[in-house]
């Protein structure tokens, strides 16, 4: 029979183990990331087209997807908890998470066509438009899905065996995922602007992640967010060039954590209508 100082011990190395792995997959995810795509660079030099340069970017998330994939395995779980509690993963939620965010983004459009209509411009061009969708729509979701097990996934569970209250641990890992995203190009000129932003977001996807039991509805909102940012409406600023049908200028990062704040919070009322009769959220 164990006793609590063998329980205690038992989740004392389950612990290290956690941090362990996540910490080797940061690093090697880093140096990794950093070759794959200096390889793809020197495949094709510059000036390389469009294309090119999302398979070098996505590609570089390929060693965490892969490393946080196995992480269970190596901790002696199923493979599918890296994404979900439940017995399955829950495909439906993934298309739930991208119409319910996808509407919410169309309704931001909207406003900002209404408010910045004379600087909108039409950039849609078949050649680079076409291509760089067919590489997006095979790479485009091991990068989002990568972040997902790394900020609402990995991480919070590691954060949960040392902090009992589950919306703290949503809060630090949604400022951490803020963090993560302030040497993007928009966020440079306003920091702090950008962090609430960015943690506006993260808090929102890592509440809905926390409270429906896994990271599908998640990985939804991460994907069509970033796919429509690069095929939809695009800005001159962001972190990868888009090939979008439309471009608007620098992002106003104000407006940004504005519009982001207001989108979390009607995303999540969404979701408890839709999720309610299913007895999730």
């Amino acid at each position: 029979m164990s006793t609590d100082a063998d329980k205690k011990q038992n989740t004392a190395k389950t612990s290290f183990v956690g941090w362990l792995l996540l910490a080797v997959g940061i690093i090697t995810w880093t140096i990794t990331g950093v070759v794959l795509t200096g390889i793809a660079y020197l495949i094709w030099p510059e000036p390389r087209a469009l294309w090119q340069e999302y398979v070098a970017n996505f590609c570089a998330f390929l060693p965490l997807f892969v490393h946080l994939l196995i992480t269970p395995k190596l901790m002696g779980m199923p493979v599918r908890t890296a994404f979900t509690s439940t017995p399955t993963f829950r495909w439906n939620f993934v298309w739930l998470g991208i119409w319910t965010w996808g509407l919410l983004l169309i309704g931001e459009t909207a406003i900002k066509m209404i408010t910045s209509f004379n600087k909108l411009q039409v950039t849609f061009r078949p050649e680079t438009f076409l291509p760089t969708l067919l590489v997006s729509l095979l790479l485009l979701p091991i990068q989002t899905a990568s972040e997902e097990m790394l900020f609402r996934g990995a991480l919070p569970q590691n954060l949960s065996r040392h902090i009992r209250q589950p919306i703290v641990v949503v809060i630090l890992s949604s400022v951490l995922f803020g963090a993560a995203h302030l040497m993007n190009p928009e966020a440079l000129s306003r920091p702090i602007i950008s962090l609430l932003a960015y943690s506006a977001v993260g808090f929102g996807w890592g509440l809905v992640t926390q409270k429906s039991g896994g990271l599908e509805l998640a990985i939804g909102a991460h994907t069509i967010n970033n796919f429509y940012g690069l095929f939809v409406v695009g800005y001159r600023n962001s972190a990868i060039r888009g090939s979008s049908i439309w471009m608007l200028p620098n992002i106003n990062m104000v407006e940004s954590m504005i519009l982001s704040i207001i989108m979390v919070m009607i995303w999540i009322v969404m979701l408890r209508g839709a999720l309610r009769d299913r007895k999730v959220i």
